[in-house]
């Protein structure tokens, strides 16, 4: 390996190579650009569904959401009439329940404040719920023909490697290069092709593990190839992963379970969801009193709880180990806002978060071998 020279932040890139790359970047994408069906479309509002939905969630899952939420809720005007528990029941399976809800708000927005009229710049976009610089930068550039750039994580591998930039990318300063960056790459070229060829680029080619240099139709112009530092960059920040343990109680009277919902606009992980009564178990705690005043908190009374199984789940850095626990209500008080006592035939009608969701399936197999 070759020694890299040290430095912070890179030159950004002259105005004549940053037309150079650019366009070997957008001839590579006329080629070998993947066909996608948000790509099929200059309509604002479906490349903003596919831009919320490719968050944090690989193509493949994305396209069967994609196209029957557009079916589902065909324009921002029909988003903004459903209700929350629709959106979510359309979203659910594709995770991170917060950007269904953002969407959402952001459509009723859009119609209260802005006579459902387009947004026609980054600030106006920002304003509204869920919607950051990239999204902003995305919908501008595609739909609107804007010359804003829409850096997102495969975007900025790619600058981060193409001019060496060594420093971790979620610090202040590597973001504001990394828009610098893009910026100088959109000069002279079609914004939307170039943000999206940049993009695929990261997706297709120079990927987090083995990068295909060969391919790459930078190659000759990378530092990271030049000085073998491919596989070290981007410098990643290392976080820990969180363990935490949890119980959820299955309170049951006459053949019916107790569901509650989530705030929509709390903190909690599966916001506007449905879910059994659950609670975090600390070492000082035991499950048992966790238990009883989780029972309390729902205007119920139990016994005994039996300890049916454990199950564990994984949400961003957290790992959660579940223990599931069984008792029956002998008291139950006043019917409480948010909650409902449902079959388990019925919790497909309710948008369910998925580790409550396995937790209601493997009941029902339960159920199901003691009948046999």
């Amino acid at each position: 390996m070759t020694d890299a020279p040290k430095r912070s932040l890179p030159e950004l890139p002259e105005p004549g190579q940053a037309h150079v790359l650019a366009e070997k970047l957008v001839r590579w994408y006329a080629r070998h650009r993947r066909p996608l069906p948000w790509r099929r479309t200059c309509d604002p509002y479906a490349i903003w569904v596919s831009e919320v939905m490719l968050q944090q969630t690989q193509v493949a899952t994305v396209i069967p959401y994609y196209q029957r939420f557009l079916k589902r809720f065909p324009t921002p005007q029909a988003l903004a009439r459903a209700s929350a528990d629709d959106v979510l029941r359309v979203w659910q399976g594709l995770g991170y329940y917060r950007r269904a809800l953002n969407l959402w708000s952001a459509c009723r927005r859009l119609m209260q404040r802005h006579r459902g009229q387009w947004p026609q710049d980054r600030q106006s976009w920002c304003r509204l719920p869920g919607v950051g610089q990239y999204t902003a930068g995305a919908i501008l550039s595609q739909a609107f023909g804007q010359k804003v750039p829409a850096v997102d994580a495969n975007a900025a591998r790619v600058l981060a490697r193409l001019f060496g930039l060594q420093i971790p990318l979620d610090r202040s300063a590597a973001r504001r290069w990394l828009v610098q960056a893009a910026e100088r790459l959109l000069e002279r070229q079609t914004p939307g092709e170039c943000n999206q060829a940049l993009m695929e680029l990261g997706a297709l080619v120079c990927t987090p593990a083995e990068p295909r240099c060969p391919t790459c139709p930078l190659a000759s112009e990378c530092w990271a190839r030049q000085h073998r530092r491919a596989s070290a960059i981007p410098v990643k920040t290392r976080r820990p992963i969180v363990r935490r343990e949890e119980v959820a109680l299955l309170l049951h009277r006459r053949g019916r379970f107790l569901l509650t919902r989530s705030d929509p606009s709390g903190t909690d992980p599966w916001p506007g969801l449905w879910h059994f009564p659950a609670a975090t178990l600390r070492e000082s705690t035991s499950a048992r009193r966790v238990l009883g005043q989780l029972a309390h908190r729902f205007g119920c009374r139990i016994g005994a709880a039996q300890e049916l199984f454990g199950m564990q789940y994984r949400i961003t850095r957290h790992v959660v180990a579940v223990r599931v626990f069984q008792a029956q209500a002998h008291r139950v008080g006043d019917r409480r806002e948010g909650t409902a006592w449902l079959r388990l035939s019925d919790l497909c009608r309710r948008p369910v978060c998925a580790p409550h969701l396995r937790i209601a399936r493997r009941l029902g197999r339960l159920a199901r071998r003691h009948r046999q």
